[in-house]
């Protein structure tokens, strides 16, 4: 399967001028997570609900404060002062193996699509995820337990973790999601983009209270920001249906479960490293059949 065949073709982008609410509210018009920056019809860039979260809490330039806000404390107002650069991309005609290497490679989850110089559209993981579990349904490494491919070692937190504290550990691990426990029972999910969103918030209700004298006091808790009542997949199911999953609910990762207990995490990461490598499983298997 090519990606220029999955690509969703009514491209939604941005110029690096724009500003920083044409981003936000495009995204949540379409609902949809990644932009890229487009100017004189060339890629220069991309730009993420997850810049936008860090950047301004999602909050458009009213609820920031805006031109009231001391020159100390502006925030970036132009797509083109958060956006990733260098632009990245992927041919049309490359294979959604290596569309899944390259988002594996780059630990990012959207890709323009170029078609000669011109952009045809965007590939995200949940695009690659919704074919390769039509494409490969009945390969072995689809109808593998996900137990398989699980993380087993699973970094946790409790509700009353501080924030900074699991942000840290966070970052230090090179992991973006982290399962809450009390008294060993799963209750939640935190992830980066939570992480990032209090952040954002913080920095501008932070900054807007100190423009008017007031002191602010944001979300301290893991308790308070996380997602509660996560969606789990049983271990005994399969890595499609995990996928599917992942896919559905448009997250990150599912904690695996056994017997209501917390056993691993399964996560979008991991189901693109089992499309990425099935390019070799079934060159190999080609290689064999032939001789």
């Amino acid at each position: 399967m090519r990606v220029g065949k999955i690509a969703q073709t009514n491209v939604i982008s941005v110029h690096p001028h724009d500003p920083l609410d044409k981003a936000i509210m495009l995204m949540e018009e379409h609902h949809i997570r990644h932009l890229p920056v487009i100017d004189a019809r060339r890629p220069v860039g991309m730009i993420s609900d997850r810049d936008l979260l860090v950047a301004v809490g999602w909050k458009l330039s009213p609820d920031r404060g805006g031109s009231t806000m001391p020159k100390a404390y502006n925030h970036p107002r132009q797509v083109r002062e958060i956006m990733s650069r260098p632009a990245l991309y992927i041919d049309a005609d490359a294979t959604v193996h290596a569309a899944a290497r390259a988002m594996v490679s780059g630990r990012f989850h959207a890709l323009p699509v170029l078609y000669g110089e011109r952009v045809l559209g965007v590939v995200t993981s949940s695009d690659l995820l919704q074919s390769a579990v039509r494409e490969f349904a009945n390969s072995d490494a689809f109808q593998t337990r996900v137990s398989v491919y699980m993380h087993c070692d699973v970094m946790t937190a409790g509700p009353r973790d501080t924030i900074h504290q699991v942000a840290r550990q966070m970052h230090n691990a090179g992991i973006r999601h982290l399962p809450v426990l009390s008294d060993g029972t799963l209750i939640g999910i935190l992830s980066d983009r939570d992480i990032r969103r209090a952040c954002g918030v913080d920095q501008s209700e932070d900054a807007r209270a100190e423009s008017e004298g007031r002191v602010y006091i944001g979300a301290t808790e893991v308790i308070d920001i996380m997602t509660p009542a996560p969606v789990t997949i049983d271990h005994d199911a399969s890595a499609r249906d995990a996928m599917i999953q992942l896919a559905k609910h448009r997250i990150g990762c599912l904690p695996v479960i056994e017997c209501n207990r917390l056993v691993g995490l399964f996560t979008e990461t991991d189901a693109l490293h089992i499309i990425a490598n099935l390019e070799d499983a079934h060159a190999s298997r080609r290689s064999q059949q032939a001789t």
